[in-house]
């Protein structure tokens, strides 16, 4: 079982960091959708709405951001795709 990482500590500090590094690397469109849906909690209908897409344009900007998520906080994307990566 693994060990939660309280926010405050310097290990969720640096989780927080590389989760919010990987979300400033996002298209707009994806980083929106994906924060309005995940982080506030809104549906799918409501995401729309503020976006000005349809339910299913929500469902792709959403599929795209987790798939580019997975991806860099994995480290699967290269260097040369994201740009400069600043290592602790």
């Amino acid at each position: 079982a693994s060990e939660a990482v309280a926010a405050g500590s310097p290990a969720g500090q640096l989780v927080a960091f590389g989760l919010q590094e990987a979300l400033d690397r996002l298209p707009e469109a994806e980083r929106t959708v994906f924060l309005l849906r995940e982080v506030t909690g809104l549906s799918y209908s409501e995401v729309a709405s503020l976006c000005d897409t349809s339910e299913d344009g929500v469902g792709s900007r959403l599929f795209r951001a987790r798939r580019r998520l997975r991806q860099l906080l994995s480290g699967r994307l290269s260097v040369d795709a994201l740009g400069p990566v600043r290592r602790v």
